[in-house]
């Protein structure tokens, strides 16, 4: 395996236990509901990566960004 898909299937694995055990949510948030749904945006992005990195079409390739560009904003605020 790549170093890549390495750290994508670390990660997946990682922010489904963050969703499962988090204590709040992340600053520019309305509310917990709207932080899961951004939690869910990363790992969809992660999983999309992962398993159908060579073969996406344009709209995984937005979910992908989306997810990615989330993950990259809120890394730091992932863990409580």
């Amino acid at each position: 395996a790549t170093a890549e898909n390495q750290s994508v299937a670390l990660g997946t694995p990682a922010m489904r236990v963050k969703a499962l055990d988090k204590h709040g949510y992340a600053p520019g948030f309305s509310d917990i509901n709207a932080w899961n749904k951004a939690i869910q945006k990363m790992i969809d992005a992660f999983e999309l990566l992962m398993y159908n990195s060579m073969s996406s079409d344009k709209d995984e390739q937005r979910t992908i960004e989306e997810g990615l560009d989330l993950f990259r904003k809120h890394f730091l605020n992932l863990w409580d």
